[in-house]
Formats: structure tokens, sequence, C-alpha cells
């Protein structure tokens, strides 16, 4: 994303590229990704009868999602 600047690097080697390069990643995104993953798992025990199991899966299944997207 171009939203807000922070230092970007590709996913593949970790090297500096221009933010809004597909493939890459900052530590800012990635907050707020897990972030992101954290609200959904979160809404979704307000739904679901689950234990702190549910919740983990769920917050690991979108966290990994969103850096499996950046790899892809």
């Amino acid at each position: 994303g171009t939203m807000f600047p922070a230092p970007t690097y590709f996913i593949l080697n970790f090297k500096r590229i221009e933010q809004g390069v597909s493939g890459g990643v900052s530590l800012r995104g990635s907050l707020g990704a897990l972030a992101g993953a954290i609200v959904i798992a979160f809404s979704g025990m307000c739904w679901v009868k689950a234990d702190f199991n549910y919740f983990l899966l769920v917050v690991g299944a979108g966290f990994f999602g969103s850096i499996f997207d950046s790899y892809l």
C-alpha cells in the first residue's frame, strides 16, 4: 500500500523496494494485517461458541494468508 510512507521490503529477499510494488511488505502493513485478523477472529467468537484455539487458528490463517498473498 501507499497510504502511509513506510520502509518496504521485497518478501523473497528482504531488499528494500518502492512502496506499492507487488510482493512488498512493511512492518506497519504486517501489523495492520495482524490487527485485521484479530478483529475478524474476535467477531467470529461473538457468533460461534468456540474456545481460544479457534481464535488462534483464525488469527494465524488470516495473517498467513496476507503473507502468502504477498509471496504470490
